[in-house]
């Protein structure tokens, strides 16, 4: 069904759709509005791929003779409030025609959204959104959580002193000596019983694990088998590496990272079952990349708030300028509570 609207002088068009069957048209207005591709396989993947009893819904824009020209879709996960699960409608796919960009039509196409959203009484909607779609979701009633910040720990820093000296040598000699001096650091923190080995698969301790885990006064995204082994070993795209934390063999937590071309170990998932755990932990998971895989830097992206962000500091990571936002959506009548804890990383953005 299309229903018409007029914007700005602007006669608009809105349309819902499922995504079985317009498959390709999402691809390609994706494609017309952004520098990667992507695939049907990929885009599959992250509508299809995932089990959940309510289907995606896309959310189309038309102009006034009725061509698609731009777009956004709702992709249901679980996420969890407490100890009781929900399904979220994670925002994701927002995509608009070059010239129509800056006139306030991508407002008008979330304030169509929303209306679903309420119609519909979803739990709650949620993204992570650039600059420009962070704007005009603000302005279509959207509320911004949390700012999104990084937290980096330093293993090499060869290439920031290079930037400053453009001289190799000494750009490499200071790098060995930060190296050599940050491993004495780490001899001397206490991670005793505390270890991290890596792993090939979500086995059934994962699952035993997120029983376990707290969620108490918490919105946080599932940390099931299902849900990690959908979101990384599944991934069409990207390769993820597995670091069970253990204390005296026990597993206490684990890690989710990937690394890339410029070795940077960008953490997705890092998550312990007491937070007395963290720093030791996550300390043994650093030595284990000073020994092993040599990247030249970890970096971790959380909420601002997040229960973690402190005990990182204290393991030695550098806190960096906010990236970004999270904001979300709640329905006419809502009874989602403020007093609950977010804890957003990486691994809920949208992929």
């Amino acid at each position: 069904m299309i229903i018409d609207r007029k914007s700005h002088k602007r006669d608009l068009k809105f349309s819902i759709t499922s995504y079985k069957g317009y498959e390709d048209e999402i691809v390609r207005m994706l494609n017309a509005n952004r520098l990667e591709p992507h695939s049907c396989q990929y885009q599959n993947w992250r509508y299809l791929d995932e089990e959940s009893p309510l289907p995606p819904v896309v959310f189309w824009l038309h102009s006034s003779k009725g061509d698609k020209i731009g777009m956004a879709a709702l992709i249901f996960r679980t996420y969890w409030i407490g100890n009781k699960p929900f399904k979220f409608a994670v925002l994701g796919d927002i995509s608009l025609n070059d010239k129509y960009r800056g006139k306030g039509v991508a407002k008008q196409l979330f304030k169509f959204m929303n209306s679903t959203i309420d119609k519909e009484s979803y739990s709650c909607a949620f993204v992570m959104p650039n600059t420009a779609a962070q704007k005009s979701l603000s302005g279509s009633g959207w509320k911004t959580e949390q700012y999104l910040v990084p937290f980096v720990y330093l293993l090499d820093v060869s290439d920031w002193i290079y930037d400053i000296l453009k001289i190799n040598t000494l750009a490499n000699l200071f790098g060995k000596l930060f190296r050599y001096f940050n491993g004495l650091k780490l001899a001397f923190k206490n991670t005793d019983g505390f270890s991290a080995e890596a792993v090939n698969d979500f086995d059934k301790s994962f699952d035993t694990f997120w029983v376990a885990f707290d969620k108490k006064n918490m919105i946080i995204g599932d940390k099931s088998i299902s849900t990690l082994d959908w979101r990384y070993k599944k991934h069409p795209a990207q390769k993820f590496s597995i670091y069970k934390l253990m204390y005296n063999d026990r597993f206490i937590g684990f890690i989710v990272y990937s690394e890339s071309g410029d070795k940077v170990c960008s953490i997705y998932e890092f998550i312990v079952l007491n937070q007395k755990y963290i720093e030791p932990s996550m300390t043994a998971f650093i030595k284990k990349m000073n020994k092993t895989n040599s990247p030249k830097s970890i970096r971790i992206t959380l909420n601002e708030r997040h229960p973690y962000a402190k005990a990182l500091r204290s393991a030695g990571f550098i806190k960096r300028k906010t990236e970004g936002v999270f904001q979300t959506y709640m329905p006419s009548g809502s009874d989602m509570q403020e007093s609950f804890s977010w804890f957003i990383g990486s691994g809920d953005k949208d992929t």
